[in-house]
């Protein structure tokens, strides 16, 4: 009903906001969105699913996909928490240290890192990090204007802390 919708003029686009990747491959095989919001499901800590299951269709497709939660809810830029459940899954506390000792190897800001790895997909078309203040809301606009070396990108690939084949910024 709503391509039917979007075909007649009375929508201009339709699509799903959701926090896993099911509802998102599910609706690929009955009908035709134009964007996805895919919110704590593409961050340095979790990407897999993402980067495997779900942007290769939506390429094929030429469906857009806008990043939610890419600081998994403050827990990459200092946070005590993951997310929003009040739980923290087995091994993202060790992911997070590790991304930390990366980050300082090249006075990276992981905040800086994180929002720009979370944009690098070509399938994603923005991103929503949030924020509780106009101050943090000013600061994840200038992340994305921060030159990352790519020895930083290439580091987190060697230590497998995310996919080889992962987009990173090409800033």
């Amino acid at each position: 009903e709503l391509t039917r919708m979007r075909e007649e003029g009375i929508i201009k686009g339709w699509g799903l906001g959701v926090n896993t990747v099911e509802p998102i491959l599910q609706t690929l095989e009955v009908a035709d969105p134009d964007i996805f919001l895919s919110a704590c499901q593409y961050s340095l800590i979790k990407h897999d699913e993402d980067l495997n299951q779900v942007f290769p269709k939506v390429a094929e497709r030429g469906i857009s996909i806008v990043v939610g939660a890419p600081l998994c809810a403050g827990f990459l830029s200092g946070k005590d928490r993951y997310l929003y459940d009040g739980t923290f899954p087995a091994g993202v506390k060790e992911k997070l240290n590790a991304l930390q000792q990366v980050a300082r190897n090249h006075a990276v800001e992981l905040h800086t890192a994180a929002l720009q790895f979370a944009a690098a997909p070509d399938e994603v078309s923005g991103v929503i990090p949030g924020a509780h203040t106009a101050e943090q809301a000013v600061q994840n606009a200038q992340a994305f204007n921060i030159k990352i070396p790519t020895d930083f990108w290439k580091e987190l690939k060697h230590e497998k802390l995310i996919a080889e084949h992962a987009p990173i910024p090409d800033k």
